[in-house]
């Protein structure tokens, strides 16, 4: 089921959303642009399971994701879903397809779901002389085809776990003198379905670098605790990890 509600009534909303976007974002856009881009949103609620767009939808909205988690998904060439990713609130998406006229993946409400659906128009007509927005759309885009490439020379299972944690410290970082706490939260599951991994690879990964002191938990965060260790071991050959024996030792 689908509610519509004026912005006004949703203020608490939108000012999460603003706090969640400037802490999960090296960001451009502040306050005072977000505030002009939510003017042009329509408050849009999703029951989980529910779809927000179909791949191959036309394309009329991007979204601000207020509140809940959202699955982003393609269908493989053995018609297969993929998982692409999981968003949190104060993530946007449908901004990189705002220039095709169907969506080439599907938004799916991961669990109830608030968003601030702007229409394309707004987009080109009213938001692109925001300097600081295009610029954070700019840099979401750039990392979308950073990762498609990687994600083309990538096959072995622990290397992919690594190279999306040192993702995640570079996009959801927070420097905290000696480490960096990632904001944004992923369960196991999620990150297996976001890499096409079982849950069980993934979680003794994530014990294999807890072990060797390269990562800590907090709450459900993710904390770097040596970035540079990390940066090397994500493009070195040798760490075979679960697979075999470590050759590259990190401590």
């Amino acid at each position: 089921m689908i509610q519509n509600n004026h912005v006004n009534d949703n203020k608490l909303l939108f000012d999460n959303f603003i706090i969640s976007y400037e802490n999960l974002y090296f960001t451009m856009c502040k306050k005072n642009d977000l505030e002009k881009i939510i003017n042009y949103a329509e408050v849009i609620r999703y029951s989980q399971g529910s779809t927000i767009y179909f791949e191959n939808d036309e394309v009329k909205y991007f979204y601000l994701l207020l509140n809940g988690k959202v699955e982003i998904t393609k269908t493989t060439d053995t018609d297969l879903s993929r998982t692409f990713a999981i968003l949190s609130p104060g993530d946007t998406f449908g901004i990189q397809e705002l220039f095709l006229k169907r969506h080439n993946v599907t938004a799916t409400a991961y669990e109830q779901v608030i968003v601030g659906r702007i229409k394309k128009n707004d987009f080109f007509e009213n938001l692109s002389t925001i300097n600081s927005f295009m610029i954070d759309c700019l840099r979401t885009t750039t990392g979308v085809l950073a990762e498609c490439q990687d994600e083309m020379v990538i096959y072995k299972p622990d290397t992919k776990l690594i190279v999306f944690v040192y993702w995640l410290s570079q996009s959801y970082g927070i420097n905290r003198g000696t480490t960096i706490y990632i904001t944004k939260t992923h369960t196991h599951e999620e990150i297996a379905e976001i890499l096409s991994l079982s849950r069980e690879t993934v979680t003794r990964t994530m014990n294999l670098l807890k072990k060797q002191n390269l990562i800590s938990i907090e709450k459900k965060h993710i904390i770097i605790c040596d970035l540079k260790k990390l940066e090397e071991l994500k493009t070195h050959k040798s760490f075979i990890g679960l697979y075999g024996r470590i050759d590259y030792k990190l401590c």
